[in-house]
């Protein structure tokens, strides 16, 4: 190894004088803290779309996004309960995470905004694939929609959110943990199969009972978006994904009027 000489004939090797290794956008967009600042927003932008638009004021009943009522369902076997629970496991799963993995609370505000502007132009490719398999955009599936604009943007930002959590965020991990760390099953191979499980579930869940009827044509789009946001989630981590879905989902309402 080359070496260089000090004044005092001192030699130091020349590794001893490199600065360490800095990530760049493409990695600090995938931590953890970074999607759970960039998501807390949207968070909150949907519990409040929920009180002030998507509560029968007589009844006092939330209508709220599926995917929420299922991740609500799936705490609650778990003896996780309350009205703000799959926003609240959220935050507590991208922090958990963030401290297992040891990243800085250093946080740079550039690196957010190319989060967002990233998200806006990967949601165009599907918006694009919309118009080839339908005549409309297709737009968020609720519980029980009331057919307002505002209730609509409230769901979009819903869907986007829990969604991305059910389907790929905890599905895909703990199916990953499951035939990988488990079972010892080969990793691309069970990647592979639990990407494309997962985008049939997806597509599968907006023809829930009582909701829209199935439709091959729309079940093959989601299909693909599906495939679409497993990877990702797998390449660009879960912040940019359900950014991605909402920004999508949003577009989608304003171009639907």
């Amino acid at each position: 190894m080359s070496t260089v000489r000090h004044s005092e004939d001192v030699f130091f090797e020349e590794e001893d004088f490199r600065l360490p290794h800095k990530p760049g956008y493409y990695a600090l967009a995938k931590q953890p803290l970074y999607s759970l600042v960039l998501l807390v927003p949207l968070i909150l932008l949907y519990e409040i779309g929920t009180i002030l638009v998507n509560t029968d004021v007589i009844t006092g009943r939330e209508y709220r996004i599926v995917a929420f009522n299922l991740v609500e369902a799936l705490g609650a076997l778990f003896g996780l309960s309350g009205p703000y629970m799959p926003g609240i496991l959220c935050v507590v799963i991208l922090l958990g995470w963030h401290l297992a993995t040891r990243h800085g609370w250093k946080l740079h505000q550039n690196v957010l905004l190319g989060m967002l502007v990233e998200a806006v132009f990967l949601c165009l490719p599907l918006l694009l694939l919309n118009r080839f398999f339908t005549t409309g955009y297709l737009i968020p599936n609720a519980a029980a929609p009331p057919g307002e604009w505002l209730a609509e943007m409230t769901f979009a930002i819903g869907a986007g959110l829990y969604e991305e959590l059910l389907f790929r965020l905890l599905f895909i991990t703990f199916a990953n943990m499951l035939l990988v760390d488990v079972l010892r099953g080969n990793e691309t191979l069970c990647g592979l199969f639990i990407v494309i499980l997962s985008a049939l579930l997806f597509a599968g869940y907006h023809y829930w009972p009582g909701g829209e009827a199935f439709n091959w044509d729309t079940f093959s789009f989601r299909a693909i978006a599906g495939l679409y946001f497993g990877g990702l989630f797998l390449l660009r981590g879960f912040g940019i994904t359900a950014a991605t879905h909402a920004a999508y989902d949003i577009i989608a309402v304003l171009l639907s009027g």
